[in-house]
């Protein structure tokens, strides 16, 4: 399943970490973007997943999408 974040701030952040620490999710299914293309490039960084410049570009690759 891959799941898709618009906004990569605290609580996003939170919320991909600790899905890739549970070891239930896979950085290469999570995809991130946010106003600041910096702060997406920079949470994906952390915790592998992909930096996307559009949210329609997160809608278009994931099953599930947290706002």
């Amino acid at each position: 399943m891959k799941i898709g974040f618009i906004g990569a701030g605290n609580m996003a952040g939170a919320i991909a970490k600790g899905m890739v620490n549970s070891y239930k999710f896979r950085g290469q299914d999570i995809f991130i973007t946010s106003k600041t293309v910096t702060s997406a490039q920079e949470l994906a960084r952390t915790c592998g997943a992909y930096a996307v410049e559009t949210a329609a570009e997160v809608v278009k690759n994931t099953d599930v999408l947290v706002l």
